[in-house]
């Protein structure tokens, strides 16, 4: 059995809901938000996907290592 113990100093909120309905800012569809984040950034599935698809290429340069010289 778990006992919970509030002390007065702490102060405590209520959890602001997001919205149940937003507009993509993008496509201007309406959508109702998975989590905080889509919220905040108010992009629907379709738009927050491609958003997150969008970046930019890995640049990988490899480089064969040269034998060591012997010092004069």
């Amino acid at each position: 059995m778990f006992t919970v113990v509030i002390h007065p100093e702490v102060q405590v909120r209520e959890k602001q809901q997001f919205p149940a309905y937003c507009t993509c800012r993008k496509c201007r569809h309406t959508f109702h938000p998975k989590n905080e984040d889509q919220s905040c950034l108010e992009l629907c599935d379709h738009c927050l996907d491609e958003q997150q698809m969008l970046h930019e290429p890995v640049i990988s340069v490899h480089v064969k290592p040269q034998p060591r010289r012997a010092a004069k």
